[in-house]
């Protein structure tokens, strides 16, 4: 029996309308209800998102049931979730307190009994329980910081139960022969949105509450939202010689977008030399090579000026003149940053060692450095994950961070020394990316968990355990992947 074309199109459109009319219909319904409780600024707009995030939460909850039987699609869409969940700050871009409330919370507790529920009926290994409960109790210890702050709690479910959580999730995913292709469109996907939605933010601040799009950059975060881009960059460029050209391309200005609306320097920097290896080493990319070149010329000379300003000022210039002829006054403004930056880590490691075992408390850098400047000087972290960690979570919790990390880049290096063709291809650009992540943390600080900013911040925790359980579970992963090329050819 041969199906009609045209009747087949036509089921397709009727269930796209049906999602259309869906969506309408729930963010008709946050508008009206949720918008009414939410005060001035484009409350029609922020009511309707939250009430769409909302029901999509609730969906994936709904979903982990175990007769639903999704092993091989809800980690991915619990990923995209996670990642997503910034733009809950969008939601609450007006209202939206520095601290991690239970309301403002409500959507990533309603993530996490949807990963619960998902695991409750799927057998896992020792060694992953085992990483899990290391995970938990050793960061237990920071809740009981003597600077610990009132919201700590919620501070330990989003940023330390979360992606633990996840990352039982993750193996349950290749533990049912999850496909790593999948896996890393998705997360690549998600990179691009979730970067995507920080500019976008950045420039609502722009227009509706700042006026000054180099101060906005504090709305969307996209400093420390760079450590996504480093974490997300092998999944967003492997494989990308087999794209469109014009993919490439779009990939392309899409990073040097985020590495010059950043304002980080450290992140120009590793942007450009990243790209430089990815794709201009071979002679194939001169073509690219040279279109750069001609795009970054363009973006120069089409950057609105308070930008490029601004640019000016982070380099320490007056004039493109100082570039040939430095003056003694950048020197001087230079080394006056670089003594800030070395007082801002001497405060954390101060705060180290008057509790070096259990730390001062999750999320208490704040507390500390202002305490330190009586009030003067306000920053969330130390411009370094470690001592960041260490302040707050003490030698407990700074041993583990360091021991994850130190696996992570290890094993990267070893993967990319042993594997052919295109896991070749991904674990060399997976080190060289993960190793401009971890300069950018410990310079510009990119922490694993900041009081100020819990979605950020609690999605570059979910990188670093996809990151983890991808090379724990090589072994599996690599024989699917080799089944399938198998199967292709």
């Amino acid at each position: 029996m041969t199906t009609n074309p045209s009747s087949k199109t036509t089921a397709n459109a009727l269930s796209y309308l049906i999602i259309i009319l869906f969506f309408f219909t729930i963010f008709g319904i946050g508008s009206i209800f949720i918008g009414s409780y939410l005060s001035s600024y484009l409350t029609i707009l922020r009511g309707g998102i939250l009430a769409i995030l909302m029901a999509g939460a609730a969906l994936l909850v709904i979903l982990g049931v175990p007769q639903f039987r999704f092993e091989n699609l809800l980690p991915l869409y619990y990923f995209l979730a996670i990642l997503w969940v910034y733009f809950y700050q969008v939601v609450l871009l007006y209202d939206a307190p520095f601290h991690a409330s239970w309301g403002r919370s409500f959507y990533q507790l309603l993530l996490l009994l949807g990963m619960l529920i998902f695991l409750t009926d799927k057998k896992i290994e020792r060694k992953y329980l085992f990483i899990f409960v290391s995970w938990i109790t050793l960061n237990l210890f920071s809740l009981f910081g003597n600077h610990r702050p009132d919201y700590v709690f919620m501070l330990y479910i989003i940023g330390i139960i979360l992606p633990g959580v996840y990352f039982l999730v993750l193996h349950v995913y290749f533990k049912y022969d999850g496909s790593f292709d999948f896996l890393a469109k998705t997360l690549s996907f998600g990179s691009l949105t979730v970067l995507a939605g920080m500019i976008l933010i950045m420039f609502l601040a722009t227009v509706l509450k700042i006026g000054d799009i180099t101060l906005a950059r504090n709305a969307s975060d996209l400093n420390f939202g760079a450590g996504l881009l480093f974490l997300g960059w092998p999944f967003l460029t492997w494989k990308l010689k087999t794209k469109k050209f014009y993919y490439a391309i779009f990939i392309i200005l899409f990073i040097i977008a985020v590495a010059v609306l950043s304002f980080s320097r450290t992140t120009l920097v590793l942007s450009a030399a990243l790209l430089l290896f990815t794709f201009f080493r071979p002679l194939r990319y001169k073509k690219l090579l040279i279109l750069m070149v001609l795009t970054l010329i363009i973006v120069a000379a089409i950057m609105p000026e308070n930008i490029l300003d601004f640019w000016m000022r982070r380099l320490n210039l007056s004039n493109w003149s100082d570039i040939l002829n430095p003056q003694s006054s950048t020197i001087a403004s230079t080394l006056t940053e670089y003594k800030t930056r070395m007082e801002i880590w001497d405060t954390g490691i101060k705060y180290f060692l008057k509790n070096p075992l259990f730390g001062q408390g999750l999320g208490s850098f704040s507390s500390l450095i202002s305490l330190e400047t009586g009030g003067k000087v306000e920053y969330s972290a130390a411009h370094s994950l470690l001592i960041t960690v260490a302040a707050e979570r003490g030698f407990f919790g700074v041993v583990l961070t360091l021991c994850i990390i130190l696996y992570i880049l290890f094993s990267l290096f070893w993967r990319w020394r042993i594997e052919e063709g295109d896991s070749r291809e991904f674990f060399k650009i997976s080190f060289l990316s993960f190793l401009c992540f971890l300069i950018f943390a410990h310079t510009t600080g990119g922490e694993i968990m900041r009081a100020g900013t819990v979605f950020v911040d609690s999605t570059i925790s979910i990188f670093l355990v996809v990151y983890l359980i991808i090379l724990l579970s090589w072994k599996q992963t690599k024989e699917n992947l080799n089944s399938k090329n198998d199967s292709e050819k």
